[in-house]
């Protein structure tokens, strides 16, 4: 219950052997958007990945494309919503856009990618209805799009006290390396 896996810009459902995880295609739950491949070359062969990052739904018309989810059960309860971006240069233009991403009409955070690769934002709401909405905002910068969205069953009473909260993605680096020595991290 609760636990959602989408897969923007692919036409059906599927079961990702990689991941062992069932994503449902997007489209009930938007119906504005384009799908489109990205370019093989820039694609994350890493398995915990899976195919997540090989499609895209891009939005050129509208300043505000929003997907819709229901869950069961969901009003007052905590949900870990996770929206991935990987350009890939799906429309050859060999340009990354900039655009906003929000919950219902709550800024989350400014989409800015570095590399055509790929880059996720996470955060732990606590839904106010069993229906939200996760929208993409055009800010005049590029097209928006989406690669994923997941969405997980959170305990909210581990993060804080009932409001939103953004988890930061930071990197993990290795502290205790020495020549002949296997690699640690801490």
């Amino acid at each position: 219950k609760g636990f959602v896996s989408i897969d923007c810009g692919v036409e059906d459902d599927y079961f990702d052997n990689s991941t062992g995880i069932w994503f449902k295609a997007d489209t009930e739950f938007i119906s504005s958007g384009e799908n489109h491949d990205t370019f093989p070359e820039y694609f994350l062969n890493n398995e915990q990945f899976g195919k997540r990052y090989e499609t895209v739904r891009s939005f050129p018309n509208g300043m505000k494309n929003c997907y819709t989810l229901k869950l069961e059960q969901a009003t007052n309860n905590s949900f870990r919503i996770r929206a991935s971006f990987a350009y890939g240069n799906y429309d050859r233009k060999n340009k990354i856009p900039k655009f906003d991403l929000y919950l219902g009409v709550n800024y989350w955070t400014t989409v800015n990618l570095k590399n055509f690769e790929g880059f996720f934002h996470e955060i732990i709401h606590v839904f106010p209805a069993d229906t939200e909405y996760v929208c993409l905002a055009n800010t005049g910068t590029g097209t928006p799009f989406i690669s994923a969205l997941e969405i997980r069953p959170s305990n909210i009473s581990t993060y804080g006290n009932g409001s939103s909260l953004e988890l930061i993605n930071i990197g993990l680096y290795d502290l205790t390396f020495y020549p002949g020595q296997s690699p640690g991290v801490r």
